[in-house]
């Protein structure tokens, strides 16, 4: 099983922190590519400690949030077949602490799972509603069909201003797209 991992990093002063860290060597043991996508600044001391993850650390304005920042990676850094090269596809941002036990421990239990898209986050269990995560594994059958290229091409329109706009075009809108799929 071949994994791509593209992780979203924002600090406002471009700082690494050691929570960010741990996330990384975890998610290391479960993904044969991280690139890392860096919302904003980053120190030199931050980008010595990403690098240490990969060599595949992109810099780019702070405009548009993960949205613009996945957008970026579907549409323009990587080559038009080169997502189909992989099983799975797992999107995260450093707002997702954690794995509070190991990624392979997790992704091990879900592999016998028949889902298209599984994901970690948080749920109301009152009202039965699943909110969308910052930790998100697409499966062969979503890339094979090029729904994440589709969604960002049909959204690039939309600029995203604040938060609100993150949560209702992206986070929603990504799991409404394909869940109606």
């Amino acid at each position: 099983m071949t994994r791509l991992a593209i992780y979203i990093f924002y600090d406002k002063d471009g700082i690494v922190d050691d929570y960010v860290i741990y996330y990384l060597k975890e998610l290391k043991t479960v993904a044969d590519r991280i690139i890392i996508v860096v919302n904003g600044d980053l120190n030199t001391a931050g980008y010595s400690k990403l690098s240490e993850y990969t060599s595949e650390i992109v810099v780019r304005e702070n405009i548009g949030f993960e949205q613009k920042a996945y957008e970026h990676i579907f549409l323009n850094y990587l080559s038009k077949n080169e997502l189909q090269e992989y099983d799975e596809v797992i999107m995260s941002n450093n707002s997702f602490y954690g794995p509070l036990e190991p990624f392979k421990d997790i992704f091990d239990s879900m592999e016998s799972q028949e889902l298209d898209f599984w994901g970690m986050g948080m749920a109301d269990m009152n009202a039965f509603i699943v909110m969308p995560s910052f930790f998100i594994v697409y499966r062969k059958k979503i890339i094979t069909n090029r729904e994440l290229e589709v969604f960002f091409d049909k959204n690039k329109i939309y600029e995203v201003r604040d938060f609100g706009n993150v949560v209702q075009l992206f986070e929603y809108g990504l799991f409404s797209y394909l869940k109606n799929k």
